[in-house]
């Protein structure tokens, strides 16, 4: 047997130990962590309240982050040895990010004592930002990513958040909005959804197209390819109705680098 086999059967040995490590038949504290997160994608972009805080993400945050912040206890407190924490690379990127922000705000409380309390408070929410919006996204998701079961859960969770609002963003184009009747935003004709800003939604919708597109690509029978045929237009036109620009160019550039390895792989 050459080399690149041998290697190539020993990955998917290292492989296979992975998702038998993460079954979620055998460990239900990874298996409730993985669908905690997945609760968060879901519910927290599709909250919007307008009239209930001045800044609505707030609310959006606090559900996102809190159930960020259980999902991340379920797999502390889920039992040694179930979780295999292969490295990536991006660790040593966060790792010295981390320590900048460590080093500055060290640095201003030294030098700058008198402003301690204005500096907790603004550097406060950035590391909470980053530790909850940051390091716990990437690393769960990675983790999720590792088994193919939670793997397909965590894409269908953010197909479906990204699908339901997308419906909803048409509705408000075509001006059938029913949740809010008032015009609750000044962005003109362009659609905001429930992500309050046609940028954030346009953003998030570059990055689904793709995955229906990779779905309508691995679909193996014929009702299947006709769901993902659906879905991917309606995100394709929510991201239309935005009118971003700058996330059409990015959709390009998406777009050519998806066909450039689905072409690789002859798919």
């Amino acid at each position: 047997m050459s080399k690149n086999s041998g290697n190539r059967s020993q990955r998917q040995k290292s492989r296979g130990n992975t998702e038998r490590a993460l079954n979620p038949a055998s460990h239900g504290g990874l298996s409730a962590a993985f669908w905690v997160f997945a609760a968060a994608i879901i519910i927290s972009p599709l909250i919007f309240f307008t009239n209930v805080t001045r800044n609505p993400y707030i609310i959006q945050n606090i559900i996102f982050r809190s159930l960020t912040a259980v999902s991340i206890l379920l797999l502390l407190f889920s039992k040694k040895g179930h979780i295999s924490f292969a490295k990536t690379y991006l660790d040593r990127p966060l790792a010295i990010y981390g320590v900048l922000i460590t080093l500055s705000l060290s640095a201003a409380v030294i030098y700058y004592p008198q402003w301690k309390t204005a500096y907790f408070v603004f550097w406060g929410k950035r590391m909470i930002f980053f530790i909850f919006n940051c390091l716990a996204v990437f690393y769960i998701s990675f983790l999720m990513a590792k088994d193919s079961y939670y793997k397909k859960v965590l894409i269908y969770a953010l197909v479906a958040t990204a699908s339901i609002s997308a419906l909803y963003a048409l509705m408000q184009y075509t001006g059938h909005d029913f949740i809010w009747p008032q015009n609750l935003h000044h962005y003109g004709s362009r659609s905001v959804s429930t992500f309050g800003n046609p940028t954030f939604i346009a953003s998030f919708e570059v990055v689904i197209i793709i995955l229906c597109l990779w779905g309508f690509s691995s679909s193996v029978t014929t009702l299947s390819t006709i769901l993902w045929g659906f879905v991917f237009s309606l995100n394709f036109f929510a991201l239309l109705i935005t009118q971003t620009r700058s996330s059409w160019g990015g959709a390009l550039v998406a777009l050519f680098i998806y066909f450039i390895f689905a072409l690789k792989k002859g798919l």
